[in-house]
């Protein structure tokens, strides 16, 4: 069917002058050249709708990160503190720039996380170190597990997720524990 519209509309382009044969009033091309002209518009049209839709390698993109148990966002301050509030849609240090850096040592998409107010990276000291937001991304690569981005568990490690709680004061802490897959190291990037 698009076949015979693109047909239509590139017969409506032929010069109707010269040696090709009229039929009441249009050009008539030999059907081998009809055919190429109409392979050669319809293989544009598929290749430009596909550059289209093909998203940037080095573009970032900007998310909410909230707990499944909890619904809380991830947030943190200008010295580098995390932890859980209520979400508060437009507040930027709810906000992370995440790029995938590549795959992880359990073979899933890798990223690092940037928080979008303090320009810091979510890390963690050591394996069952303090999570904290950083200068450097050195410590900052997380392991998405799970089976999309809005059903994942980040990990530093193989065996450690970040985890986190109510807290008290509508505060919630963020941490790293053994991934047990739990509701409260699920997360959901909105």
């Amino acid at each position: 069917m698009i076949v015979r519209r693109v047909a239509s509309w590139l017969d409506s382009f032929v010069v109707k002058a010269g040696p090709a044969p009229f039929v009441g009033g249009r050009a008539v091309l030999p059907k081998g050249v009809r055919t190429f002209g109409r392979l050669v518009v319809l293989v544009g049209v598929l290749f430009s709708s596909m550059v289209v839709s093909l998203p940037q390698a080095s573009a970032s993109r900007i998310y909410m990160i909230r707990n499944w148990a909890t619904n809380r966002c991830l947030d943190s301050n200008g010295v580098g503190n995390v932890y859980t509030m209520a979400c508060q849609a437009g507040n930027d240090h709810q906000r992370w720039t995440w790029e995938i850096s590549g795959k992880g040592p359990a073979g899933n998409d890798q990223v690092w996380l940037k928080n979008v107010a303090t320009q810091r990276f979510l890390g963690v000291d050591s394996p069952s170190g303090p999570v904290y937001a950083g200068d450097s991304p050195a410590d900052a690569y997380w392991e998405g597990i799970g089976p999309d981005w809005q059903h994942v568990q980040l990990s530093p490690n193989l065996w450690r997720c970040l985890d986190s709680n109510l807290g008290s004061n509508g505060v919630g802490q963020v941490y790293i524990l053994f991934c047990n897959g739990g509701g409260y190291q699920q997360w959901k990037f909105e």
